[in-house]
């Protein structure tokens, strides 16, 4: 089975810098509950919307974004996958993030996630890393709910050093601080139909950097999404 989600007013997966002084971190939105693909089956995620992060005494950075996932079942209660996101920020400014991932059900309503990204941003690169757990409900209810707290790391490189082989020197001065993010994301599941699916979710968080004058940076985002089933398998 391949089921494909089109997301409506998605925000940009908290993955955009508010300029160098912020290392964004790679793709972290949830996305649904805490049930794994199926073997052998897959699921495709395209998105789009915005969101935006908050810095002491400077105006909101915000941005609009289109990101995709694809994730694929490989055993029982275990897939793998990857996200993609690309945000304009304006002002010529753009984020790109990817990342590769694995999802397992630690039990019936429990799941842990982990992935490994990158980021090439218009002021810097980045490399990162996310580990996190989806609690919530997964019997055929109308409406199911979900919550997911999430960790991630970024360690930033000065632009264009990471993807220009060259990288033998972090950058770890104040204007590319590397961060550690703390997100906890919340989200509602309302079936209307049994190939047809609406999804709300939102999420806080903040940015902390490991150097610099820089106190922890508060972040938010807001989803609307809808779920399809291509083939019918749950009719």
């Amino acid at each position: 089975m391949l089921r494909r989600t089109l997301i409506a007013l998605l925000p940009v997966f908290l993955g955009f810098s508010a300029c160098t002084t912020v290392t964004p971190p790679i793709p972290l939105a949830t996305l649904g509950g805490p049930e794994t693909v199926a073997p052998g089956e897959g699921e495709l995620t395209l998105a789009g919307g915005g969101g935006f992060v908050n810095l002491e005494n400077r105006d909101p950075d915000d941005g609009a974004g289109f990101g995709g996932r694809f994730a694929y079942g490989i055993g029982e209660d275990l897939d793998i996958g990857a996200d993609v996101l690309w945000v304009d920020r304006g002002d010529f400014n753009a984020y790109f993030g990817a990342k590769i991932f694995g999802r397992t059900m630690l039990a019936e309503n429990v799941r842990l996630e982990a992935g490994l990204g990158m980021i090439d941003d218009s002021d810097l690169d980045a490399l990162g890393g996310d580990i996190g757990l989806t609690f919530g409900s997964t019997k055929d209810e109308t409406i199911n709910f979900y919550a997911s707290p999430r960790y991630a790391f970024s360690i930033g490189y000065e632009d264009g050093e990471l993807f220009s082989g060259s990288v033998s020197d972090v950058a770890d001065v104040p204007e590319v601080p590397n961060t550690h993010t703390l997100l906890l994301s919340l989200g509602a599941q309302l079936e209307l139909h049994p190939r047809y699916q609406l999804l709300l979710e939102a999420g806080h968080g903040y940015i902390f950097a490991s150097s610099g004058d820089i106190d922890a940076v508060p972040l938010y985002y807001l989803a609307l999404a809808t779920r399809i089933d291509l083939f019918g398998s749950k009719e």
